[in-house]
């Protein structure tokens, strides 16, 4: 069994391992072997090589084959947020053309209260684009908060 583990190191760097197991098949659970020192996962075998003192590495993140680091989840996620905001601003332009601002503001002079549902509506609209240009990851993922 060969396979490539990641170990993400504090200041970002990433070494690849691909260790050679000597697996001990007679004991159970199966244990992994490291030098004379056995083991009983893959992760805790990475955890030695890493700590060996010939590395001695500072460790942030073990990754097993195919994981994603945490930045990778993170770029992911910014991608996606990113794509959610686009959609919200087309959205909010599209209501912007919907609410013909002038046609609405003449309806709501015609209104006796003065402060009209439609004048509330052009205003929320128009805020609308602006707000979201501002967001950030953080705000979309939390809500706007």
């Amino acid at each position: 069994m060969s396979e490539t583990w990641r170990v993400v190191l504090t200041d970002g760097s990433v070494k690849e391992l691909t260790p050679l197991l000597g697996i001990q098949p007679h004991t159970i659970p199966p244990r992994y072997r490291y030098g004379r020192h056995s083991y009983p996962s893959i992760r805790a075998l990475i955890v030695a090589i890493a700590g060996d003192p010939q590395h001695m590495w500072d460790v942030q993140e073990i990754l097993a084959p195919g994981e994603p680091t945490r930045a990778e989840l993170l770029a992911t996620a910014a991608g996606v947020a990113e794509r959610v905001r686009e959609a919200a601003m087309e959205a909010c332009e599209a209501v912007e053309d919907v609410l013909d601002k002038s046609r609405l503001k003449e309806h709501a002079k015609g209104c006796s209260d003065g402060v009209t549902e439609c004048e509330n509506e052009i205003r929320g609209a128009s805020r609308c684009a602006a707000a979201i240009r501002t967001m950030d990851l953080a705000a979309i993922v939390g809500g706007g908060k």
